[in-house]
C-alpha cells in the first residue's frame, strides 16, 4: 500500500520494506533509515551506467558499475538505488528469501535487465510464479515522450500518438514481459506516481535535475 509521509512514498509488504524517498538530502535518507529502525552498515552501494548487470551480494559494501542486486532474507542487506525518472523494480519471493532492487530505465529494459534479475533469482532456488514484483515511482506513458532515433527498440503495442508526439509505456512493457517470464499478474503491482507530473518528485526529463530519489529495499 502506498504510504506517503512527506518523506518517503512506502510500499511495504510484510517483512519486505520497500521504500522511494522524495528527498536526496543526505541527511533525510541517514534519518529514514534510523527511523526504519535498519543499520545503515548494512547498506549496498552501486555506480548505476544504464546497464543489463546484476549481482548477487552477501555482505553490505561497494559494488562499482552495476544496475541492480540480488540478496537473501538471512543477511538482511539494505538494497538501494538511485532514480529521476527510471523505474525502481522491487522484487523479492517470500517462499525463497530472496529479494532484490533493479534500476530499470529504457536501455536498461531493452537489454533484458529484468529478464536477467528473474534469471539469477530463479538460479538461487525461487519458482516464478512464487515471485512479487513491485514497480516503484517513475515517468508513466503520459509524459515520457520519445523520439524518432530509439523507437525502433520498441513494439508499436507500447506507443502512443499525441499532437505529432510519441509516448512510450514502460512500465507497461516491463509488466508485459515479466508476465511472459512466469510471474503471476496478480503479483505485479506498480506505483500510480508519475515523477514528471508529480512535484514531489525528482525528474530529469521535467527539470533536467543532477538531484535524485533514493529507493531502499530490506528486509526486518
Amino acid at each position: 500500500m502506498l504510504n506517503n509521509n512527506q518523506n518517503y512514498f512506502d510500499f511495504s509488504i510484510e517483512k519486505y520494506l520497500m521504500l522511494t524517498t522524495n528527498s536526496n538530502n543526505s541527511e533525510s535518507i541517514d534519518l529514514i533509515i534510523k527511523n526504519l529502525d535498519l543499520n545503515a552498515s548494512n547498506i549496498c552501494k552501486i555506480d548505476q551506467v544504464h546497464s543489463n548487470k546484476v549481482l548477487f551480494v552477501d555482505k553490505p559494501g561497494y559494488y562499482g558499475k552495476v544496475d541492480g542486486l540480488i540478496t537473501t532474507n538471512k543477511h538482511k542487506i539494505i538494497l538501494y538505488i538511485l532514480t529521476a525518472d527510471c523505474i525502481p523494480v522491487f522484487i523479492f519471493d517470500k517462499s525463497a528469501g530472496i529479494y532484490a532492487l533493479i534500476h530499470a530505465g529504457w536501455r536498461g529494459i531493452v537489454n533484458k535487465i529484468h529478464y536477467n534479475a528473474i534469471d539469477k533469482i530463479c538460479s538461487l532456488g525461487s519458482k516464478s510464479e512464487n515471485i512479487n514484483i513491485f514497480l516503484g515511482p517513475s515517468i508513466r506513458k503520459c509524459c515520457f515522450e520519445i523520439k524518432d532515433d530509439i523507437i525502433h527498440h520498441f513494439n508499436k503495442k507500447y506507443v502512443t500518438n499525441n499532437r505529432n508526439k510519441k509516448y512510450i509505456d514502460l512500465s507497461g512493457l516491463i509488466i508485459d514481459q515479466f508476465k511472459e517470464v512466469g510471474i503471476k499478474e496478480n503479483n505485479i503491482n506498480y506505483s500510480p506516481i508519475c515523477t514528471y507530473d508529480n512535484e514531489m518528485c525528482y525528474s530529469y526529463r521535467r527539470n533536467l535535475t543532477n538531484d535524485r530519489m533514493y529507493s531502499i529495499m530490506s528486509y526486518k
